[in-house]
């Protein structure tokens, strides 16, 4: 980028990969959270901007779409449950999608520590929900939930991020682009809703992100690139527990989210 102008860029097409253990409401103790997974294309967004020579600020946005669906299995960890002896440890199926979008905003400040080194740091907003639907039994039928049921649960939370990056910054003129990135971040302010408890919201901040990017171009014009860019995220949540309005215990497990996406990039000189 040069020195007073600004860059943007957009990858397109690039497979986003969501493995996930989502958040949900446990049925009873002794239960263990499902896997589910899912798949769909990503689309990022973002401008870099020098704000003078040892101080750059960028915008970015996340976005999937039309995720993939995925089949859960809900396992007991005890040999009886629900005062049932079991055979098979499968206490009910589901199916589990990101049901809408979802979506990560940064605005990020770099700090010139030397050369094309920075120390970056970043507010990051982020929001997704998912859904599970389609339950079954299992085959000792412990549990004999609803087919038509169907669960919503949506979470937004605001993350501080800081961490490391290598940026070569120039697109104009140069022949080549690169970035790596390397952050760690907390949240420092979360919300969790369920359909299953409507008068329910959770709002603990234990936990953390960390996160790698990179990215490398090619100049296929004097001020525009295409390459490809890779990223990789894990976030953790820990376990949290209030009471509902007639004062039962309900609880949130902790959370695992590792995500991954790959894809193509154009990036421009303003």
């Amino acid at each position: 980028m040069d020195g007073g102008g600004g860059a943007g860029g957009t990858a397109l097409g690039g497979p986003c990969q969501l493995s996930s253990r989502p958040r949900h409401r446990v049925f009873a103790r002794g239960t263990a959270p499902p896997k589910g997974g899912s798949h769909s294309p990503l689309l990022a967004t973002g401008a870099l901007y020098a704000l003078n020579r040892d101080w750059l600020f960028a915008l970015e946005a996340e976005q999937t779409f039309y995720p993939s669906q995925s089949v859960e299995a809900w396992r007991s960890g005890a040999a009886v449950f629900n005062s049932v002896a079991l055979t098979d440890p499968v206490l009910q199926t589901s199916r589990y999608s990101l049901q809408q979008s979802q979506t990560q905003t940064q605005v990020m400040v770099h700090r010139r520590l030397q050369g094309h080194w920075f120390v970056i740091g970043e507010p990051m907003l982020r929001s997704q929900s998912f859904r599970r639907f389609a339950f079954a039994a299992g085959p000792d039928h412990a549990l004999n939930p609803s087919p038509d049921q169907s669960v919503e649960e949506t979470t937004a939370e605001a993350v501080l991020n800081l961490g490391l990056a290598l940026k070569s910054q120039r697109v104009a003129g140069a022949p080549t682009h690169y970035s790596l990135r390397v952050s760690a971040g907390l949240p420092v302010w979360r919300r969790v809703e369920n359909t299953s408890q409507p008068t329910v919201s959770f709002n603990s901040v234990k936990g953390y992100d960390l996160g790698i990017e990179a990215r490398y171009s090619w100049a296929v014009l004097d001020d525009v690139h295409l390459g490809g860019s890779g990223k990789w995220g894990r976030l953790r949540r820990s376990y949290q527990q209030t009471t509902n309005g007639s004062g039962a215990a309900v609880e949130l497990p902790s959370s695992k989210l590792d995500g991954w996406s790959a894809g193509v990039e154009v990036l421009w000189k303003l």
